[in-house]
């Protein structure tokens, strides 16, 4: 009787020691995934940073020149191929 009763004892001390090592298990896999995670963010930061800083510009400073507009450059070139065909649509040489 004692022996079953020391049984049924111990049989739920198992329980939470195995509970326990599962538990550790993930916690250090998760421990680890965090810590690998922070460091790319500490990465990420720092190309931010370094991104910021390589495009910065002058306060108070308009860009010195703008982007031309590429459709008004091909409409006027198309404008002026059609002029120079004329009417018969041949293109002229002068």
């Amino acid at each position: 009787m004692k022996s079953m009763l020391e049984e049924i004892l111990e049989e739920p001390s198992m329980l939470v020691v195995d509970f326990n090592g599962k538990f550790d298990v993930i916690y250090t896999d998760h421990n680890g995934k965090i810590n690998n995670l922070s460091s790319h963010m500490k990465k990420l930061d720092v190309q931010v940073a370094q991104n910021a800083q390589s495009i910065k510009r002058q306060e108070g400073f308009l860009p010195g020149t703008t982007d031309t507009n590429p459709r008004k450059t091909c409409t006027r070139s198309w404008s002026e191929l059609k002029r120079k065909a004329g009417k018969n649509g041949m293109l002229r040489t002068s």
